[in-house]
């Protein structure tokens, strides 16, 4: 089951670069509250994702386009 959870947090929830597998700190962190089916604030982890990778010289897909478009369209700001 916490591969499963770890699968679906590196994929969706912190998404990261190709041909990564290892779990990192906040990976972990993620899965054991998902598997304790505590509720995570999504918008917070994004906006403190975007605002990581955009002051870094790597290349980084920004990810969250779905949730992103969702939650600006809530929002009301116009795309």
């Amino acid at each position: 089951m916490h591969r499963l959870l770890f699968w679906f947090v590196i994929k969706n929830v912190v998404p990261q670069g190709q041909g990564r597998n290892l779990a990192d700190t906040m990976d972990m962190c993620f899965t054991n509250l998902l598997d304790r089916c505590e509720k995570i604030n999504l918008s917070a982890i994004m906006i403190s994702h975007i605002a990581r990778i955009s002051n870094t010289s790597k290349d980084y897909n920004v990810g969250y386009g779905f949730q992103l478009t969702s939650m600006l369209k809530q929002l009301g700001i116009p795309l």
